[in-house]
């Protein structure tokens, strides 16, 4: 503490100096005053009380701090400027390169405190920024000829197109829903990349369209590459000196303004056009720009549109630096135990900035973790380098600072050492309890509503299909008569066997009457013969009048398109399922195999997709002999919206003529199937998705997190060394 007191000494009898070059307005926000502060040479703005820069003015290099801080008490009252506040608006200014002290040698580290660190996010190789050129004049020559886009008329134009353009997609929903599954196909890469590139060009142009519209400059524009992807980027900081904050709002919206612009001609062209090139090119824009805009852009607690649309509306100056300062309070007052002084936001705003805080600092773990996932996944070797360095930066860099803070301390406390042991036992404590905690997730595994057993009706003869007498759907009972066929030859071999048992009979009446009785037992046998085949056939061409051998439902589609085609013998016709007949088909993973086969006769749980409801009663029939990359239904696959990803086939060279690529499975599945109470599978629908999970832990939390982790770096290692 003795050193704090000889620190604001020297601090009190420093002279600094606010630089001349900066440019300063009056401005109003959240009906307060506020000083805009303009740094001409860095391209930076700041805001400041009237209080402070009352104290600021008095900053000539002339005057020492203590002189100045006299000054300005006289001006605004002791009770509007404490001595801590000013000590550290002084370290603020230095530190932000707004002052600069008169006599340089004292400014040393002892009075001013630690430098600056360098801004590691300038070379994180998961964020780098790229300047590549000053677009003001570009921005400037075309104003004139597009300012037009931000009218009013142009905007309930807008209006009118987002309206249409979500209309069409209501309207088609299944259609547009079932083409969405073949985003993330490895064949759309580049087209997506290209769109992408497209429409963040489009978004940052808006941006700095705007920006001049409203008085402002663009000084830079470049790229970002995050995972070395590019997204453009302009410096919009001028927008700052601009008073209205409907206006800031407003250059902050045009960039997602100028993309659901976008999105909305793109979905209107989408729905009147046919499947084709400018069809699916429609559809990809519609997502990348709607999509990606209201994941990224839309989102507050990423410093992108929606963060400054954010802090204007709810005029918080510096809401993330704040929202962050709170959580280093709480980090060090809580957890370390360190007496530090509460930030005490404004009283209206205070719950919001420290629920915003801790939402900002959850999502950065998120994302932090998800790019060293990414990275690793996405880009094998490199991933793992890169994953590397993220973990350095991420993790061991801010744990590294915490351990030097814990033995030092710095300027706004120091740590007890035995608060910090109790606090860092009692974490340890509660860490290693939760890990020996039963995992609180089942082994799950997704299934398909199958009719069990699934009746096939076939073609007894071979014949032309003359008749369907039934649709796709349809509730048929036994004996129903399905469809007809006609075989003409057949048909006409039995008129000639009954032409022929008629001559055979007039026959043996005319030997009978004349008493050759040799003859007549010889006509007799052969008409008998005649009589047996035409009855044979008979039967066979009953065959040609389908139908029902049980009561069910017709399981078929467009089956009126088989009316004209021959058919063999044994060829399937339709299928017939039983309502009250049905189970589920499941698709297991190799490391859930085990799990399941010790519960094979017991029960297990079943949710519904889309009834929210849990299926009692099911039970754990059995598993498949082997695990195979065939998919066992189609509504399983990603490609029609299930849940498990395919990966495309090429075709095989050793068979000539197929040039066809096939998909399958990612990874080899096992199926299983799961019988249905009678009461519970009359309810459900063929071809409805659900989830069979079996409910109990596998093991502690930490040993689930330990294979998980495991199993993840041998696949990756694994990749790594094949690539």
């Amino acid at each position: 503490m003795q050193d704090n007191g000889k620190k604001a000494s020297r601090l009190a009898d420093t002279k600094i100096k606010f630089r001349e070059d900066l440019r300063c307005s009056l401005h109003e926000q959240g009906g307060q005053p506020r000083y805009v502060v303009e740094d001409p040479v860095g391209s930076k703005f700041f805001r400041l009380g009237v209080h402070e820069w009352t104290f600021v003015s008095f900053l000539d290099g002339k005057r020492t701090v203590r002189e100045a801080y006299d000054l300005a008490v006289e001006s605004v009252g002791p009770n509007q400027l404490p001595h801590a506040e000013v000590s550290r608006l002084c370290r603020w200014l230095l530190r932000s390169g707004l002052a600069r002290i008169v006599e340089a040698e004292r400014a040393s580290e002892e009075v001013f405190g630690p430098k600056v660190e360098p801004n590691r996010e300038a070379w994180n190789p998961f964020s780098i920024r790229l300047p590549l050129f000053n677009p003001d004049q570009l921005l400037a020559t075309l104003l004139p000829w597009m300012g037009w886009l931000f009218s009013r008329q142009v905007f309930y134009i807008w209006l009118c197109a987002c309206f249409a353009g979500g209309y069409q997609i209501v309207l088609q929903w299944d259609q547009f829903a079932t083409a969405s599954t073949e985003l993330l196909s490895p064949d759309s890469w580049l087209l997506l990349i290209a769109i992408w590139l497209v429409l963040k060009v489009i978004h940052e142009f808006a941006h700095g369209l705007a920006c001049k519209k409203f008085g402002g400059s663009v000084s830079r524009a470049g790229i970002i590459l995050i995972l070395f992807s590019p997204i453009a980027y302009v410096d919009l900081t001028s927008s700052w000196r601009i008073r209205s904050k409907w206006k800031r709002v407003f250059i902050s919206a045009s960039g997602m303004y100028a993309e659901f612009g976008v999105a909305a001609v793109a979905a209107i062209v989408w729905g009147n056009s046919q499947p084709g090139l400018l069809n699916h090119l429609a559809h990809k824009t519609v997502l990348m720009a709607g999509l990606t805009t209201l994941l990224f852009n839309v989102n507050p607690l990423m410093r992108f549109d929606g963060y400054y649309i954010l802090a204007d509306l709810l005029d918080i100056t510096n809401l993330y630096q704040r929202g962050q300062v709170w959580t280093r309070y709480w980090g060090q007052r809580f957890l370390l135990g360190v007496e530090v002084k509460s930030p005490e936001p404004h009283e209206k705003v205070g719950t919001l900035i420290k629920c915003y805080g801790l939402g900002t600092w959850i999502w950065r773990v998120l994302i932090c973790c998800t790019l060293i996932v990414a990275s690793a996944s996405l880009l094998h070797g490199l991933g793992l380098i890169l994953s590397f360095v993220g973990v350095l930066l991420w993790i061991y860099m801010p744990v590294v600072r915490l351990a030097k803070y814990l033995v030092h301390g710095n300027s706004a406390g120091e740590p007890k050492p035995r608060n910090v042991a109790i606090r860092v036992s009692a974490a340890t404590f509660v860490l290693a309890l939760a890990l020996m905690l039963p995992w609180p997730g089942s082994v799950a595994a997704p299934a398909v509503v199958q009719y069990d057993p699934l009746t096939v009706v076939r073609a007894g003869i071979a014949g032309f299909v003359r008749e369907v007498c039934v649709t796709g759907g349809e509730l048929v009972s036994t004996g129903q008569v399905l469809a007809s066929l006609s075989n003409e030859e057949e048909s006409l071999q039995l008129a000639d066997l009954e032409l022929q048992i008629q001559q055979s009979t007039l026959k043996t009446r005319e030997m009978r009457k004349s008493g050759d009785i040799a003859k007549y037992q010889v006509e007799l046998n052969n008409r008998k013969t005649l009589e047996t085949k035409a009855n044979e056939l008979r039967e066979r061409l009953a065959g040609l009048r389908v139908k029902a051998p049980v009561s069910g439902r017709i399981i078929g589609r467009n089956l009126e398109t088989m009316i004209g085609q021959y058919v063999a013998a044994g060829d399937q016709l339709l299928a017939i399922g039983v309502e009250a007949s049905k189970q589920l088909e499941a698709s297991i993973a190799q490391e859930d195999v085990d799990r399941f086969q010790a519960q094979v006769g017991s029960r297990v749980r079943a949710r519904v997709r889309g009834r929210g409801m849990v299926a009692p009663g099911t039970k754990l029939a059995g598993l498949g002999p082997a695990a195979s990359r065939r998919l066992s239904h189609p509504a399983l696959g990603a490609q029609n919206g299930g849940p498990l990803a395919m990966t495309e086939v090429a075709p095989d060279p050793e068979m000539p003529g197929d040039d066809t690529a096939s998909l399958e499975l990612v990874a080899p599945r096992l199926d299983a199937k799961i019988s249905l109470p009678p009461e519970i599978a009359a309810d459900l629908r063929a071809g409805e998705l659900a989830t069979v999970s079996l409910g109990r832990s596998r093991g502690t939390v930490g040993a689930c997190l330990y294979e998980w982790l495991s199993s993840w770096l041998r696949e990756k290692t694994t990749q790594s060394a094949g690539d």
